[in-house]
């Protein structure tokens, strides 16, 4: 099979450098959650073999680290959802830890940049340093991206995107291009309008109805007679897509269609992937480019962990 399931954790690639923060910091706090050993300073004697007995210290202390990050995480996605920022009671509440674990944590994280705290302005706030480990992540997503879009060009040949939702636009970040004469080319970074582009309806998908309007202009812009110029159908289209797929059929360039799927999981960012071809190649070919699209949205989604035979770690 074309597609076969990844093995590859996009989320843990993404947090090995806020782990290891995260830890280094933690240690320097003094919240270590085992009592620390001295350094040997000479090498100690080979030791009896041991009885059968309980667990090994250390693997309590791996699991007391992992607590340690887990509450971290917790703290730092709470945070996330309130852009306003929370008042370290704010923080127990919706964590559900004690105020004296928030606070010694929310100092911690603070020292290394992850959060910030204003005397100007109440409430913790996500830190700078959030942002620029974001930026990267993007950059990693589209490189672990790369090889199921290869294989999705190779099976339908034609061309695929995987945009990120910039602004009020959808940008593409990544593209794989057919080796045929007749083909649709942009380009890596091309800024693509949200109302009549498959990739831009995917990205509206993702949100709520007030939210999607908010990423609207007014009036929406008429690029072909086919270009949807309703606010009200538009959205009403998006709502109720053909197939669970969204189509650019000549609505943004005359002669090209496209079909689009949003992928979940990939970090927070709003991601989506398309296939775009010529209009004299669309109706005989859509069904199997929008099976073949599935199954690359699928793939990606199994190595975010959030696909069909994907899951996520307990919190």
């Amino acid at each position: 099979m074309l597609f076969q399931s990844e093995n590859v954790l996009i989320e843990a690639h993404q947090s090995i450098h806020m782990y290891r923060l995260m830890n280094d910091s933690f240690e320097r706090h003094g919240m270590s959650t085992t009592k620390s050993r001295p350094r040997a300073t000479a090498r100690a004697a080979t030791p009896p073999a041991a009885a059968p007995g309980p667990e090994a210290p250390m693997g309590e202390a791996a699991r007391g680290e992992m607590r340690l990050i887990s509450r971290a995480a917790a703290i730092l996605r709470a945070i996330a959802d309130h852009p306003t920022g929370l008042s370290l009671g704010q923080i127990a509440k919706e964590t559900g830890l004690s105020r004296a674990t928030v606070q010694r944590l929310v100092d911690a994280l603070e020292v290394e940049g992850l959060l910030a705290k204003s005397d100007l302005v109440p409430g913790v706030r996500l830190g700078v340093e959030i942002a620029r480990i974001a930026a990267s992540v993007h950059r990693d997503v589209a490189l672990l991206v790369r090889p199921i879009l290869e294989r999705l060009n190779a099976e339908v040949g034609e061309t695929v995107d995987l945009t990120m939702l910039q602004g009020d636009a959808a940008l593409v970040v990544d593209q794989v291009q057919p080796a045929r004469a007749l083909r649709v080319v942009s380009h890596i970074g091309t800024p693509l309008p949200l109302h009549c582009t498959a990739s831009g309806k995917a990205h509206l998908s993702q949100m709520s109805g007030q939210e999607a309007s908010s990423h609207l202009v007014h009036p929406l812009t008429r690029y072909t007679d086919k270009t949807i110029t309703s606010h009200q159908e538009l959205l009403a289209g998006i709502a109720n897509p053909a197939d669970d797929c969204f189509v650019d059929d000549e609505e943004f360039a005359s002669g090209v269609c496209a079909l689009a799927l949003p992928v979940r999981g990939l970090v927070s960012g709003n991601y989506v992937l398309s296939v775009s071809l010529p209009k004299q190649r669309f109706d005989e070919s859509r069904g199997t480019v929008a099976d073949a699209l599935r199954r690359c949205r699928d793939a990606v989604e199994r190595m975010a962990g959030t696909g069909p035979a994907g899951h996520r770690p307990a919190k």
